[in-house]
C-alpha cells in the first residue's frame, strides 16, 4: 500500500492511504466490464491494493491517483448511497462521475401529438439537475410529489462536459466495438434526470404518467443519481471537502411521456414510435409493444450505451484531472494528470 508523502491525510487521503481525484461508479454487472475496456483502451487498468478500484497502471503506484473506477454494490438509489460513503472513506475523491444506462424521454413537439422529440437510443444524457420521483402524497383525487434536499450536479463538472460535448472527436473514437458497424455516431443531450425505484415499461401506466406530467422536463429516467446525490449533500459538514459529482447515462431505450395537455393514449404512442430512427433490428414497434420486446430493446442497446456513457466519462476525467486544484487553507493542493488518449485501436494488454 503506497505511503502518503505530502499534504495532511486526514483531509486529503483516504482510509487506503492515497486520494483519487475523481471516482467513476457503474452500476451494474454488465455496465462494469464494458468501462473497464474503455479506460483500459487507452493504456492497461490495474485494480489498486485489491480495493475493487481501478486506475491506469502507470498511476497506480502514486499516492495521488486521477481516478478509481468501481463498480456499485448494488442497484438502487439505497445502494448509491452507501458506495458514496465508501469510497469517499477510501479514496476521498474531489468528485464523482456516475456512468451507465438510462431511459431517454420524448415527449410530443406540439398539441395534436404527431412530432415527437428526444434522444436517440446510445446517445449520452449528462445530468444538469435531479430530481427524486418516488417521494409523493397519495389523495383520492391526485398524487402529489414531494422533495428531499439533494446534491446537484456541480457546475464545474457540468462546464467541463458541455465542452466536451462540442468536441465529438475527443470521445467518440473510444466507442469501441460496441459501435462497429453503426451508420451514425451517439450525441450528448443536457438533461433534467428523474431518479426512482422502479423499472418503468409501460408509457401508459398511471404511475409513469404522474411521473411524466410532475416532472414535465425530465429527459432521464434511472434508479441511482438520487441516492448518490443525497448521500453527498449529507457530506457538506465541513469547511474543506464537500465533493461533486454529475452523472453521465447512455440511452438504453426510450420512455414515451405524455405532455400537460393531457394523458398518453394508445394512438399516441404508436404516432410516437415513428420517430425512433435508432431501433433496434426486429424489435416490436407497433403502439402494442410488450414488456418482453421492450426487454429485447434494451438488451440490444445496453452495451452501446454502456460504451457510449463510458467514452464520454474518460473524456470528461481527462479534462477534469488536467487541472491542478490549488491549496487553501486548511486543504492541500490536488496535482493534475496527463491521461494519454492517442491511441484508442491498440491493444495495450500486456
Amino acid at each position: 500500500m503506497a505511503t502518503s508523502t505530502s499534504g495532511t491525510p486526514g483531509e486529503l487521503f483516504g482510509a487506503s492511504g492515497r486520494h483519487a481525484r475523481v471516482v467513476v461508479l457503474t452500476v451494474t454487472e454488465k455496465e462494469f466490464p464494458l468501462a473497464k475496456d474503455v479506460f483500459g483502451s487507452c493504456e492497461p487498468i490495474v485494480d489498486v491494493d485489491m480495493l475493487g478500484a481501478w486506475t491506469h497502471r502507470s498511476f497506480a503506484d502514486q499516492d495521488h491517483l486521477p481516478f478509481v473506477l468501481v463498480r456499485a454494490v448494488s442497484r438502487s438509489n439505497l445502494g448509491a448511497g452507501h458506495d458514496v460513503n465508501h469510497w469517499v472513506r477510501n479514496f476521498r475523491p474531489q468528485a464523482f462521475i456516475l456512468v451507465g444506462t438510462a431511459g431517454g424521454v420524448w415527449r410530443p413537439n406540439g398539441p395534436d401529438r404527431k412530432k415527437w422529440k428526444g434522444p436517440l437510443r446510445g446517445d449520452v444524457m449528462v445530468s444538469e439537475f435531479v430530481h427524486y420521483g418516488d417521494y409523493s402524497k397519495v389523495t383520492p383525487r391526485e398524487t402529489l410529489p414531494r422533495y428531499l434536499r439533494l446534491e446537484q450536479p456541480a457546475d464545474d463538472l457540468l462546464y467541463q462536459a458541455m465542452q466536451l460535448a462540442d468536441e465529438p472527436t475527443m470521445w467518440q473514437p473510444w466507442l469501441g466495438p460496441a459501435w462497429e458497424g453503426q451508420l451514425t455516431m451517439p450525441s450528448v443531450h443536457e438533461e433534467e434526470f428523474l431518479s426512482g425505484e422502479q423499472i418503468q415499461d409501460d408509457p401508459l401506466h398511471a404511475t409513469q404518467q404522474y411521473l411524466m406530467k410532475s416532472f414535465d422536463r425530465a429527459g432521464a429516467v434511472e434508479m441511482e443519481s438520487a441516492g448518490l446525490a443525497q448521500a453527498l449533500h449529507s457530506l457538506r459538514v465541513t469547511a474543506t471537502y464537500a465533493p461533486g459529482f454529475i452523472s453521465v447515462r447512455g440511452v438504453s431505450d426510450l420512455i414515451w411521456a405524455r405532455d400537460r395537455a393531457g394523458k398518453l393514449r394508445s394512438r399516441d404512442v404508436k404516432k410516437a414510435k415513428k420517430f425512433d430512427t435508432r431501433n433496434a433490428a426486429g424489435a416490436d414497434v407497433g403502439a402494442q409493444a410488450t414488456s418482453a420486446a421492450q426487454a429485447d430493446e434494451r438488451e440490444d442497446w445496453s452495451p452501446r450505451a454502456a460504451a457510449s456513457a463510458s467514452a464520454f466519462a474518460l473524456a470528461l476525467v481527462r479534462r477534469v484531472v488536467a487541472r491542478t486544484v490549488d491549496p487553501t487553507v486548511g486543504h492541500p493542493a490536488v496535482p493534475s494528470f496527463d491521461i494519454q488518449m492517442s491511441d484508442p485501436t491498440s491493444n495495450l494488454e500486456s
